[in-house]
């Protein structure tokens, strides 16, 4: 309910906290009174609407060397059917076919033949619509809204169900590829925007994906009944963020500043010491933005200033920057005691406990001396027990 020309009283922020009072505002002479509520705005309306982007500009007759731009070939309001500043008949005239017998009728079909110049008998058919005796097709509101049923889980995904109703199939049905709703016909669907507007508040105009397309006629009015099922086509807080515009932003609006460099010992500069350099209004933005949070107390005041680029760069070099930081030391005695263990090891390996043992192939390990202590000790078997064997 906040104009344009309404300035909604703001307390500025304490401690990162604001304080925003609606029922306030401050006039021209800066004096905090009441405000009130125009009945102007106590209205409540929905509206549905879509702009169809052809996906060939053959579709509309522009020339092939013209310059790529998006065209609206066709729009869906429904609240305003045809951007019409004032109200008219023709919806009665469509209906009643008015003029039609003249040629001049409301949405009249004209069949025209296009014939083959090389072949008398060979043609085809193209329809195409005519308004007073005009090209083209006029929205006379004969597609309305009748219900919005919109539904929102614990996921915030808006799940939006809308019916319509076609008086007569006129809008959907005899306009053919020349009816504004033409769009319920075209794949990949375009973009659906619905606008809903409560009694007390502002307009809210989400955009809408549509799935379903559902017609079924009613034979006790004439009508063809239309179900719509849509979602949400974003839902996400910063869905609307693009992760490439944030890489770009530091990058933007770049611009050369020449600066004078000054050598040591030297204080005069000449034009050989002139350097461009390369300014970028995103990268101040970025730090403008920064120092505001750090005159806040957001962040601490040492808190490095990167960019996503600079980030990726500093976390992708952080492991080899750690082990700079430590000095070299010889790591050879570390190594040597590693090999003696293991010789040690072998070498107990050989003497006590594989198969092929030095004690396995000499020593008597069956009938061992046992001594006071509870030492054990083991002679040489029987066919090394002369001097020159053992």
């Amino acid at each position: 309910m906040v104009d344009n020309g309404e300035n909604i009283l703001v307390e500025f922020d304490y401690d990162n906290v604001s304080l925003i009072d609606p029922n306030k505002v401050i006039d021209n002479d800066g004096k905090v009174k009441d405000r009130l509520v125009k009945q102007e705005n106590l209205v409540m309306y929905a509206n549905l609407e879509c702009s169809v982007v052809p996906r060939t500009k053959l579709a509309i007759g522009a020339a092939l060397n013209d310059n790529v731009r998006t065209i609206s070939v066709g729009k869906i309001n429904f609240l305003n059917p045809g951007f019409k500043t004032f109200l008219d008949n023709n919806w009665s005239d469509e209906i009643t076919g008015k003029g039609t017998i003249k040629g001049v009728g409301v949405n009249q079909p004209k069949l025209n033949a296009v014939k083959n110049p090389q072949k008398s008998d060979d043609y085809y058919i193209t329809q195409s619509t005519y308004s007073n005796g005009t090209p083209g097709a006029v929205d006379n509101g004969l597609l309305g809204i009748k219900t919005i049923d919109m539904s929102i889980d614990s996921s915030f995904y808006p799940q939006v169900t809308i019916t319509l109703e076609d008086v007569k199939g006129r809008a959907l049905f005899e306009g053919g590829n020349s009816s504004p709703y033409a769009a319920f016909y075209q794949l990949p669907y375009p973009i659906f925007y619905l606008t809903l507007k409560g009694y007390y508040g502002k307009a809210v105009r989400m955009p809408l994906m549509l799935q379903t397309f559902n017609s079924v006629f009613d034979g006790t009015t004439g009508n063809f009944k239309v179900t719509l099922k849509l979602f949400g086509y974003k839902y996400g807080i910063m869905s609307y963020v693009n992760w490439g515009h944030m890489l770009a932003v530091p990058h933007m609006y770049n611009s050369f500043v020449s600066t004078n460099q000054v050598s040591q010992g030297n204080q005069q500069t000449g034009g050989e010491n002139v350097k461009p350099i390369v300014v970028s209004r995103g990268y101040q933005k970025m730090k403008e933005l920064y120092s505001e949070y750090k005159s806040k107390g957001l962040i601490d005041d040492d808190f490095p200033e990167y960019s996503l680029f600079q980030l990726k760069s500093k976390l992708d070099n952080f492991i080899k920057d750690i082990l700079e930081k430590f000095t070299k030391e010889n790591l050879g005695p570390l190594t040597e005691l590693d090999n003696y263990a293991t010789i040690l090891t072998e070498l107990q390996n050989r003497v006590f406990f594989n198969g092929k043992s030095w004690s396995a192939t000499y020593l008597d390990e069956k009938e061992p001396l046992v001594l006071l202590d509870g030492t054990k000790v083991y002679g040489f078997k029987k066919e090394f027990n002369t001097s020159q064997k053992k």
